[in-house]
């Protein structure tokens, strides 16, 4: 057997050699997506751990899939779930020694900014993550470059990466459209955060706008 694949190789010597590289471009190719795949969630997870609001976060025991790269469960986290709890369950929460504050984390992504012309803001894929703070209850990972908090429900913060995309500065009026339904917002601050956004376009905004607007994606 070994002498007659080595006959057929030897007769056929291109035909060999080419089918050694299309096996080591394929293997490559799958090798290449499954570490690009493991790098970039690992960079997420990263992004949102260190622009997390909160030192520790309490989430469902039960594991979920979930086809989205952002699934939401605590700030972020990328292709894994877990099942929803109640908030009832801060009254527990707070009882336990150590504890000094508990606060649900209230951030919706599924908003699309629009731009100075009224154009929808384009993102590689990532989403439009809004968050819930205010100059009361802040977003620490927040580093304001200009502008503040929003003060009212009609205004928003927007981060660096995203005022640049939609050409907006504090002042400026714009629009975003949640659930087909847009609502007018003025720019009241831009911001930084502590690590790269990767393509995350971050809104802050009241909390009980972002309540509102959960409650209307349900």
């Amino acid at each position: 057997m070994i002498r007659i694949g080595l006959r057929d190789a030897k007769a056929h010597f291109h035909r060999f050699v080419m089918s050694i590289i299309a096996i080591a471009l394929g293997v490559s190719f799958v090798v290449g997506s499954f570490c690009f795949r493991s790098m970039l969630n690992d960079q997420v997870t990263q992004l949102m751990g260190t622009n997390s609001d909160h030192d520790v976060y309490v989430r469902g025991a039960t594991e979920e899939q979930n086809d989205s790269s952002f699934a939401t469960s605590g700030p972020i986290s990328s292709g894994t779930s877990y099942n929803k709890i109640d908030t009832s369950l801060v009254t527990q929460i707070e009882q336990v020694k150590g504890i000094d504050n508990v606060s649900p984390p209230e951030r919706t992504i599924g908003a699309t900014l629009l731009d100075h012309d009224g154009n929808a803001v384009a993102t590689t894929g990532a989403p439009t993550l809004m968050i819930s703070a205010s100059s009361e209850h802040p977003w620490r990972a927040a580093n304001f470059i200009a502008g503040t908090y929003a003060t009212d429900e009609h205004e928003i913060a927007l981060s660096q990466d995203a005022a640049k995309k939609a050409g907006l500065q504090v002042g400026d009026t714009t629009r975003l459209i949640v659930n087909g339904e847009p609502h007018t917002m003025k720019v009241s601050g831009i911001f930084t955060t502590q690590t790269a956004e990767l393509g995350v376009l971050i809104i802050l905004a009241q909390p009980a706008l972002v309540n509102q607007l959960m409650q209307l994606q349900g």
